[in-house]
């Protein structure tokens, strides 16, 4: 089936969610062996691409031989080889083995990374021949790749093909996370935030009356609002997830900070410390960073070098960073005396 000038197949009646590996980029989670070889084999009775000249891929099954390789596709993915784990996909093919969807799964993982969106069609027009069905996983691998790739259409319109017309392959956490965090890049906030209403009242055809916003879910949509300076909206959010009994963390908190600090309201992102005492949260290296830093580009030196002191204070030792951009503040204002005083305190 075309769906935006793409080839996509039925999706899977399969409940698999998934696990998210959350390095910013990946959402197909590694499954557990069981839940493993149950997707690798899931071909059902579809005939096997003409190439496949091993007995067991012959027969519609998966051999060990993809089973093997498909690990250590994954394997060399996390040793950041993407373009190694797509190699070794190729001599699959070479051999006479049918992939199976959790190495098409890898494999989209690996062009992911690479940047490599042109191969995305080839690869989907190879699980259709395969005739495997793409489950949850899989989608959400593929949302993601196209967020990557700036192409939120093509993205939003897996969501409803995923969503609507195959009621056993639905949307998890991940997707909607995914989604939001999608549209907030590509600087529409909105769209992020009709996402994640989506998800927390759901659309009306039940798409999201099993899923519900998670902190990690709040965190997204409240950096999608302080991208764009819109701190009013960040701070409803705040508000709306406070109501649902998910408190606000470092994370948030230090979206909040660096976004009043660069829209010059440094002395706002410092407030924000007092806050975080207050719900008895340990403030960490990024938010001293982010204050400092604020204050340095505000050209309010003496501020920052008091927070760097009241920085170690709190228990928190300045890194690296701190001192870079505490000393270049104090270079580019020609202060070279107070240069040489912050060199001093961080030895």
């Amino acid at each position: 089936m075309l769906q935006d000038g793409i080839q996509l197949t039925p999706a899977s009646t399969s409940n698999s969610t998934g696990k998210t590996r959350n390095k910013g980029k990946e959402l197909n989670g590694s499954a557990s062996t069981e839940e493993e070889e149950k997707r690798q084999g899931n071909g059902g009775d579809a005939q096997p691409p003409p190439a496949s000249t091993c007995t067991t891929c012959a027969k519609g099954h998966t051999c060990q031989a993809v089973v093997s390789r498909t690990r250590e596709m994954r394997s060399l993915i996390d040793a950041k080889k993407s373009h190694q784990a797509q190699a070794l996909f190729g001599h699959l093919a070479d051999e006479g083995h049918r992939p199976s969807l959790v190495t098409y799964t890898t494999l989209l993982t690996a062009v992911t990374n690479q940047r490599a969106f042109e191969a995305i069609p080839s690869l989907l027009a190879g699980i259709d021949a395969a005739g495997l069905r793409p489950d949850a996983i899989f989608f959400n691998a593929l949302i993601n790749s196209f967020v990557e790739a700036g192409r939120m259409g093509e993205a939003t319109s897996t969501f409803w093909k995923m969503s609507r017309h195959h009621p056993g392959c639905r949307p998890t956490i991940s997707t909607f996370n995914t989604l939001i965090k999608g549209f907030g890049i590509a600087g529409r906030p909105d769209e992020s935030q009709r996402i994640f209403d989506m998800m927390a009242g759901g659309d009306g055809a039940g798409v999201a009356s099993t899923v519900r916003p998670n902190l990690t879910t709040y965190n997204i949509l409240v950096k999608a609002w302080c991208d764009h300076r819109r701190l009013e909206e960040a701070w409803g959010v705040v508000g709306r997830m406070r109501a649902r009994g998910v408190e606000p963390d470092v994370v948030t908190y230090n979206t909040v900070a660096s976004a009043y600090a660069k829209n010059d309201e440094t002395w706002r992102a410092e407030e924000l410390v007092v806050e975080m005492v207050r719900a008895r949260l340990r403030t960490s290296e990024r938010t001293w960073g982010i204050i400092v830093g604020g204050y340095c580009r505000e050209g309010r030196l003496e501020e920052a070098l008091r927070c760097v002191r009241q920085m170690k204070d709190a228990g928190v030792l300045p890194n690296v960073i701190v001192f870079n951009t505490l000393l270049k503040g104090f270079l580019d204002a020609n202060d070279t005396a107070a240069a040489d005083d912050v060199r001093t305190f961080s030895g």
